[in-house]
Order: C-alpha cells, then structure tokens, then sequence
C-alpha cells in the first residue's frame, strides 16, 4: 500500500476575460500570505490566472487556479486535476516538476458529463507519436460525484425520486404530470445535455414544496430534502447558509490580491450561470463515481439503473471502523458509491468520504480518522 508524500489539490474556475497579462513561472503565482491563516502551516500555496484558448472563437480566455502542496512524506506526489488539456499544458509549462506525476481528474454535478472528454482528450494525445507540445500525462484515473451523465434517464429519475420521497403534493401533481409528458417527449427527439421543459418540471416540483407566505415562506432544500429551511423561493440555491461569509472573504481586496486574481475585474459568486452555458454548449455523456441519498437533485436513482445495464455487478458495504457509511457498486474498473445520510455537501455529512478517495487512489487508509 502506497503512503501519501505531497497531495496536491487544484481546483480552478474558468472564466473569461480579455486584455490580461499573466505571470509566466511559480514564483510569480505563490501565495505568500493570505489574510486570516497563519504563516506556520505545513503547506505551501499558488494561485491566480493562467491564459488559454477556449471554444471556437478562440478568445483570450484563462482559468483560475489554486494549487496546495502539502508537507507531508511519503513514497510518491500525487497530483489531482480538473481541468482542460491546455490549461495542463500551460499549468506543466509553469510546474514542471509535476510532469510525471500521477493525475486524477475530480468534479461534480455537469463534471459527469465533461470530464471523461477531458480524460479521452488526455489519452488521445499521449497515444500519438507527435504533438504539439509533446507533453503527456499519467493519467491514473477520474471521479465524478453526483455526475450528470444521462439525461433521458436521470432526469425522469428526479421525478420517481420526489414521489418515493412524497414531494410532491396532490394539488400540484397534475400539473407536474403533464409538465413531464412535455419533457419526455422533448427528450426522445433531442441529445442535448439540458432540456428546458425538463429543468421546468424540476422547477414545479421545487415550488410545490412552498410552506408559509411572503418573507416566511420556506421551501424544501434540492440539495438535501432533510432540511426545509431554505428561504421561498431559493430553495437550496440559498445553501449552504455559511455561503454569505465565505463569498464576503473571497471579495475582500487583500484576498483578491494575495491570491493573484486582479487580473479580472470580476466578483466572486458561488455559481456562475455563464460557466455553465460555456461548458454545456453540446451533448457529451461519461461514467460517474460517487452519490448521496439524501439530494433530491442527486443523480443515484438514475445512475443505479444505468449501471444495471452492466451484467457483473458486486455490491459491498462501505465502512470505516466498523461503521456502516454506505455501500460500493463495483464492475471492473468502475466503483460507484452511494454515500448514506449524505446531501449534496458529502464531506460536511461524511468526512470519512476521504477513505473513498484514499482507496481510489491507492493511498494507505491508516491515515483516514
């Protein structure tokens, strides 16, 4: 069993922008300090923007980046990614220290249907002989969480879950029925990854869950049916309910400039709609990894029957320390995990979803609590 030596996490946003000039190596990108952590911890931080050309108008575009390198020793790096091909060109031309590491590309939700064309793009280069850069990568393996990979049927998977979990009342039912006969339809003559009647049909069901009126009225929360505390009509757009606070820190100026990230005039939000119409501008599918049980707008019900398609399932149970945490849906070198007592925020729910990742990486799960 492998140890973990440096784990290093990149998340990154894609945004984009015009006219911005860009730091060219590390130094430039490290975070020296960064307002309210203190300065002795056993990591160290870069951030801000690296350029690249996106879409079919090839515009000045970039993508956000922030890389934690970890102090820990062990036998081996670790790199995890989620982003574009050429942003890892760009990001090896900067670190080339992680040229030959291990990479395992993570995301949720549309990362379902994005990331195993980022992971076939990756695959694609390193089996030609030439490339432009000639740059190729360890791509050891990807997980999606919550991932929508099939929307003819997860999206009729969201209505059969909000009837198994009584979401839907009588008086609205027959106008969610006929909403859906509209979608359904929609969805046998279309391959798009959204369907609009379909979004709709969600959308009824989320305002059929309204409790009290005007400033009182609640809702049921889309991201976890457990909680009915979402202010009408947010209904877990609101959540989580620290959201307010952590936007305010990362809109602070000392923040923005500690982190390199004044080369865009822009405030952060914790969805961007315009990201997502940038990303989801065609029809792409792809393999999901892990869900939880308690996110009506999760993917699990829908995911299961796909999976059923597969003749050589085995189930296991998830646990740690003896500990029922759900359960493992394995063929081949596909695992799926359902997460239980789970909303969309697993490890707020479940921080033991790290021994998920632990495993998933070949990493010694002594060091998971």
């Amino acid at each position: 069993m492998r140890t973990l030596r440096s784990l290093i996490l990149l998340a990154v946003v894609v945004i984009i922008i015009a006219n911005t000039s860009f730091a060219q190596n590390a130094t430039n990108y490290l975070v020296s300090s960064l307002p309210g952590i203190p300065q002795n911890v056993n990591y160290s931080t870069y951030a801000g923007y690296i350029n690249t050309l996106y879409g079919p108008t090839q515009a000045n575009s970039s993508i956000f980046f922030w890389l934690i390198r970890s102090q820990f020793t062990a036998d081996r790096q670790r790199l995890e990614s989620s982003e574009f091909l050429k942003f890892l060109d760009a990001f090896i031309t900067i670190f080339p220290e992680f040229s030959q590491e291990e990479i395992y590309i993570a995301g949720e939700h549309y990362a379902g249907t994005l990331i195993s064309y980022i992971a076939t793009a990756i695959l694609g280069r390193n089996n030609q002989t030439s490339t432009p850069t000639n740059l190729k990568y360890n791509l050891q393996g990807i997980a999606i969480g919550n991932g929508w990979i099939d929307p003819r049927t997860q999206y009729k998977a969201q209505y059969t879950y909000a009837l198994s979990n009584h979401l839907i009342g009588d008086i609205y039912k027959l106008l969610i029925d006929k909403q859906l006969e509209l979608c359904l339809q929609t969805l046998r003559n279309t391959t798009t990854v959204r369907v609009k009647p379909c979004d709709q049909t969600f959308g009824l069901i989320v305002n059929g869950t309204q409790i009290g009126t005007g400033n009182n009225a609640t809702c049921i929360n889309k991201y976890d049916i457990r909680d009915h505390s979402s202010i009408f009509p947010a209904c877990g757009d609101d959540w989580p309910y620290s959201l307010p606070t952590l936007q305010a820190y990362l809109n602070r100026r000392d923040v923005i400039t500690a982190i390199h990230a004044t080369g865009a005039n822009i405030t952060w939000v914790g969805c961007n709609t315009a990201v997502s119409n940038l990303l989801l501008g065609d029809d792409r599918s792809g393999p999901a990894f892990d869900e939880n049980d308690m996110e009506w707008r999760n993917r699990f019900p829908g995911t299961l029957l796909i999976l059923q398609k597969h003749k050589n399932l085995t189930t296991t149970p998830w646990t740690v320390n003896n500990v029922l945490l759900g359960r493992m849906i394995s063929e081949r070198n596909l695992t799926y995990v359902v997460v239980y007592n789970s909303s969309r925020m697993v490890p707020a729910n479940q921080p033991r979803i790290r021994d998920i990742m632990y495993r998933f990486m070949g990493l010694d799960q002594r060091f998971v609590p």
